[in-house]
């Protein structure tokens, strides 16, 4: 007989239980409520990022037709129990576009691991429901395809497909002024995987898939909303730090990826400023570069350049892609 692997997290304890399979709704309310010392009448429980509420109308149904194994549970006091307390939330920003430093409570911080979680742990925040971490994609010119391969399920190359295909099918939307060549050589271009991915396609894979990638810049704290309320209902989070971009995901467990949350409910706001702590723990650790002042050379002729607007002209007038920092 299988069993359910869960993590349970009662306000900042949690747990790793094992449930059989055939284990009853109410079965699962008593473990849950006795692994944080609670009485089973007293606690609901809620799933997911934002937390719902998880139905629980037949005690006598087996819990596997709710809760799938390696999922986080969140086990909270019912408004009974707790009548006289009052959670407050997190601090809401008015506008994706336009976060501030305040928004984003800077002053925030991830806790700091024990010594038996080990020193590879990404950086991340606390959160109701786990720890938002920033996923580091490989530093090479596919980052912002492979941080957005998870959430979209498609590979750096078809993603890439994808934006080409997309460009050459709509030359007007897609034009030359647009590009900064003209579109047969701009998919040819994109279609490289020395090719760099930006702002043209992040706008075309949001439209494409119709969900909504918010990027959030390390260095200012901006907030790019690309394709803003999709009828997916969707979005996702990247992170930019200059030259580079990573993926930010809810973790159960820092070191296991696949039970990475990475899709968000894209009208509930309250996902965002656990984004902006994490971006501004990543801004005082100096994960940035400032894109109007570095220095890099050209790895194929040896010119030397400075800043993003340099680079970008060079290699749209000569094709070179291999750039390093000096």
């Amino acid at each position: 007989m299988s069993n359910l692997r869960l993590r349970l997290k009662y306000m900042d304890k949690s747990s790793v239980a094992t449930i059989p399979n055939d284990a009853s709704v109410q079965s699962f309310l008593e473990t849950a409520a006795a692994t944080f010392s609670l009485a089973p009448d007293s606690i609901s429980i809620k799933l997911g990022f934002p937390p719902k509420d998880l139905p629980l109308n037949d005690m006598g149904s087996p819990i596997s037709s709710l809760i799938s194994s390696g999922q986080q549970i969140l086990v909270v006091k019912s408004p009974s129990a707790t009548k006289n307390q009052v959670t407050p939330a997190p601090s809401i920003p008015q506008a994706v576009s336009k976060p501030t430093e305040s928004s984003s409570n800077a002053s925030t911080m991830p806790s700091t691991r024990n010594s038996t979680s080990g020193s590879q742990d990404p950086p991340y925040v606390n959160t109701p429901l786990g720890d938002m971490a920033l996923r580091v994609m490989p530093d090479d010119n596919s980052c912002l395809f492979r941080a957005l391969s998870k959430p979209l399920g498609f590979s750096p190359y078809d993603l890439r497909e994808v934006v080409a295909s997309t460009i050459l099918s709509n030359p007007e939307l897609y034009s030359t002024a647009v590009l900064g060549k003209p579109p047969i050589e701009y998919a040819a271009w994109i279609r490289k995987e020395s090719s760099w991915g930006g702002y043209i396609e992040l706008s075309v894979l949001s439209s494409h898939f119709d969900l909504e990638i918010c990027s959030v810049d390390v260095q200012t704290g901006r907030v790019d909303s690309y394709n803003p309320q999709p009828a997916t209902g969707q979005r996702t989070f990247i992170v930019y730090s200059g030259i580079h971009y990573d993926l930010a995901a809810l973790a159960s467990v820092l070191w296991d990826t696949d039970a990475d949350i990475v899709l968000f409910d894209a009208s509930d706001d309250t996902t965002l400023p656990y984004i902006q702590q994490l971006s501004s723990y990543l801004k005082n650790m100096h994960y940035y570069t400032d894109t109007a002042s570095f220095t890099i050379r050209c790895n194929t002729c040896g010119a030397g350049l400075v800043g993003e607007k340099d680079a970008s002209a060079h290699a749209m007038t000569t094709g070179h892609v291999q750039f390093g920092e000096y």
